[in-house]
């Protein structure tokens, strides 16, 4: 089932000529899709089939332009090339395509809980929305406003270096070894702790914001995602559309919640859902 609807994906993007994608693109992202330990070579050169250019690079950091968009990365972080720069056709294609991409034109704010680098964040801000961008780990956050900043021209764009969270509280943040650590920065206590962030409920966080609806929220936290509901019941009595990634011991609390407060899932994928307010 995952496979045809990645399959599903795919063939729309072939067929309508999104990024010029044919067949031969379609095996590279097939071949880096489901390969963790893909070079930054091989990354590379599927950019370069997409036209991008790397205008500029330091020692650590490429500074990649795709399709109109400017990212900085990580030379040796695999998971800012996929989850940033690739989200739509390496990272998550069908979240991308099937939600994300379907439902944004019709949402005036987007705020994107565990932003990361901004993969979902930065292309928010070219349907012309507001974006209210949240990122816990602190290098992960530097990289957010610096690709920020570079794409939002006179767009609403607010960032915040916390966690959400269900109440106001200072924890330990979490950074495993393994090669997508960044990515899966925790509250959880997995792993060493790099340092203590600030956590807020996005109902205090965001309470002096006038948000403009329809809202969507994108929630991926990495098995936090209980208690980041738990301090968002205003927010999402507010909200439309809501993509969560959820663990299965906070699926059902999260199903349950979001249809206290009228929401439907339409879709799911993986460990990820969509919802749509009735």
């Amino acid at each position: 089932m995952l496979a045809l609807k990645l399959l599903k994906v795919f063939s729309k993007l072939i067929s309508y000529g999104h990024y010029g994608f044919n067949e031969s693109m379609l095996a590279l992202c097939s071949q880096i899709a489901c390969d963790d330990k893909t070079k930054t070579g091989v990354y590379l050169k599927l950019i370069t089939k997409l036209g991008g250019q790397v205008p500029s690079e330091t020692r650590d950091i490429f500074r990649l332009k795709v399709k109109g968009l400017i990212w900085n990365v990580r030379k040796i972080i695999y998971t800012d090339f996929k989850f940033g720069v690739l989200l739509d056709l390496i990272g998550e294609p069908y979240q991308y395509w099937m939600w994300f991409n379907r439902y944004i034109d019709n949402a005036e704010t987007f705020i994107d809980v565990g932003a990361y680098i901004g993969g979902y964040s930065v292309r928010a801000l070219r349907k012309n929305v507001d974006v209210y961008a949240i990122e816990a780990n602190p290098e992960n956050y530097e990289l957010l406003i610096k690709n920020l900043k570079m794409n939002c021209g006179d767009k609403s764009v607010f960032s915040y270096n916390i966690a959400a969270g269900s109440r106001r509280v200072r924890k330990p943040l979490y950074m495993g070894a393994s090669t997508d650590r960044f990515l899966t920065s925790s509250l959880l206590g997995k792993g060493d702790p790099v340092g203590i962030v600030e956590v807020y409920p996005l109902d205090d966080l965001l309470v002096s914001r006038d948000l403009k609806k329809p809202i969507f929220v994108k929630i991926d936290v990495e098995g936090v995602e209980s208690d980041v509901i738990k301090g968002s019941k205003r927010i999402l009595a507010e909200t439309n559309y809501v993509m969560v990634e959820a663990t299965m011991k906070n699926m059902l609390f999260v199903d349950k919640t979001l249809n206290c407060l009228n929401f439907k899932k339409v879709d799911s994928y993986r460990c990820y859902s969509l919802y749509v307010k009735q």
